[in-house]
């Protein structure tokens, strides 16, 4: 996997929402990207925004940064499979021929 750094999260842009998600801790960019190549992700149990390592994981470890696993996202039809069930791909939403409600599909 590579490793972004835009999608690093500090104790500026994290927020309790990411509890549960696992990925990788860190004190430092550099860091970070070694442990995303090298080790395995880790749980986040809390998240405290006014500490100055406001991220803790399962394993006790504590860090000023977080970098998430990056969430699976994909449509999981082909266009024929939609074509045979009478929906129409329209963007990224998909919708039957004969409703008005369109039906979302996962994002790519």
């Amino acid at each position: 996997m590579t490793f972004d750094k835009n999608k690093v999260f500090t104790c500026v842009t994290g927020s309790t929402d990411l509890i549960g998600r696992k990925g990788w801790f860190a004190d430092t960019l550099t860091h970070l990207a070694e442990e995303v190549s090298a080790q395995a992700p880790t749980e986040l149990i809390s998240f405290g925004a006014w500490d100055d390592f406001p991220f803790k994981g399962k394993r006790g470890l504590i860090s000023a940064m977080f970098y998430p696993v990056p969430e699976q996202r994909y449509v999981p039809y082909t266009e024929k499979d939609i074509e045979k069930t009478g929906h129409t791909l329209i963007g990224r939403v998909l919708k039957t021929k004969d409703e008005e409600d369109p039906v979302f599909a996962q994002i790519m």
